[in-house]
């Protein structure tokens, strides 16, 4: 299918993104920026040519090929001069085309999100080496259990009923440990990034949207893995819990507006020693 005029256009613009972030890295970080992938120009080019590509069947494979050649190409160009080339450009330059591809598709909201992802993860990626320096076996040990829990064990379990009356559902089961077990890895990640106090306070606060009990049920396992953390782990309760008055009134106003005016003051009464405690706490 030949490409329109908007999706030639939303290919440039997307190389142009690309290749800018690209650029401004190379003039800004690298020793020797005549080795570099490409900068706006290039990447322009190339979005061009996979959107162009696209609408041939052999065409695409082709360019494809041609532009992993010439960053091969450049690669050992690069080694020889004794500077160790990354595979960051070679993948953007390869994302590149291919968005440019999804342009002539049509699909462009993949093209964009594909272009968002690769700008955030060029531009960001010293805070992100940054960050990686600060894992500690702590770290890497939470994640693999959470990615267990999710990538591993909830997929094998059996998304049916089990018993007779069609109540026990393992996989709905499971659902809930991974959500419990979600929340105590994002407060731990939260914790790591904005310190004990304020990261219990966020977990809080989004796992009270979702589900109260769940966010107690995981606050106090938490409590009993890190005893001196009790106090930070008793307000998150408290604030999660109080969290889902909002969300009740909120509720009850989409439906009633008048009914929910009439239990505001309650509800209101009920929060109030939540904020006391918080005030005292904070």
């Amino acid at each position: 299918m030949a490409p329109t005029l908007s999706a030639l256009a939303a290919a440039a613009g997307c190389g142009v993104l690309i290749g800018s972030i690209r650029q401004w890295h190379e003039q800004t970080t690298a020793a020797d920026p005549t080795t570099d992938f490409g900068g706006v120009r290039t990447h322009t080019l190339w979005a061009l040519l996979g959107c162009l590509a696209a609408g041939f069947p052999w065409a695409l494979p082709a360019a494809l090929t041609l532009v992993a050649s010439h960053l091969i190409a450049q690669r050992f160009t690069a080694a020889s001069a004794h500077r160790a080339p990354g595979g960051t450009g070679f993948a953007a330059a390869l994302l590149t085309v291919l968005v440019g591809a999804l342009t002539n598709t049509g699909d462009l909201r993949a093209a964009a999100l594909v272009t968002a992802l690769t700008v955030v993860l060029l531009g960001f990626k010293q805070p992100i080496h940054d960050w990686t320096r600060r894992f500690t076996p702590a770290d890497i040990r939470a994640a693999l259990q959470f990615a267990a829990i999710t990538g591993i064990v909830l997929p094998l379990v059996p998304n049916r009923a089990i018993d007779p009356w069609g109540l026990f559902n393992p996989f709905k089961i499971w659902l809930m440990v991974v959500f419990i077990s979600g929340l105590g890895f994002a407060g731990y990640v939260a914790m790591r990034l904005l310190g004990a106090k304020a990261g219990i306070t966020v977990t809080a606060l989004l796992g009270g949207l979702a589900s109260s009990t769940a966010s107690t049920l995981a606050f106090a396992r938490q409590s009993r893995a890190e005893p001196a953390l009790a106090n930070h782990h008793a307000f998150a309760t408290v604030t999660a819990c109080t969290v889902m008055l909002p969300r009740v009134a909120l509720a009850i106003a989409l439906f009633s507006p008048a009914l929910a005016w009439a239990v505001a003051a309650p509800l209101a009464f009920m929060a109030a020693p939540a904020l006391v405690f918080a005030a005292w706490f904070w």
